[in-house]
């Protein structure tokens, strides 16, 4: 229950707000920081998903770097998954997913590792 209160009238109003089901905020849970990815190596990338979207775009970025699209357009539902590409051995990887509807609206991963086997 909230409770509104008025002081120039000195009464108090009572509104019962109900919530209609939980709220994720969009996060990369997968890769985790500081997990190693081999090169060639299948791995899947999971998210909560976007709000409001049902297409959105993963990248690969290296610092601040574009090194790779994995997907120009992909279904927003939380998994995909990919074949590490032979990229320089690093641990200042990170993905990006982006909106599609809307360029603004993207989320980052935590840096993670890519080296060979």
């Amino acid at each position: 229950m909230f409770v509104l209160s008025c002081r120039e009238n000195f009464q108090t109003e009572s509104i019962n707000i109900e919530h209609s089901g939980t709220y994720q905020v969009p996060e990369i849970i997968a890769p985790k920081y500081r997990e190693i990815l081999f090169i060639h190596q299948e791995h899947e990338i999971i998210w909560y998903p976007l709000s409001n979207t049902m297409k959105i775009k993963i990248e690969l970025y290296r610092k601040e770097y574009l090194i790779h699209t994995l997907s120009l357009e992909t279904d927003n539902d939380g998994s995909y998954k990919w074949i590490v590409p032979a990229v320089n051995q690093s641990n200042m990887y990170k993905i990006k997913i982006t909106d599609l509807k809307n360029r603004n609206n993207y989320i980052f991963s935590a840096y993670f590792t890519i080296r060979e086997r």
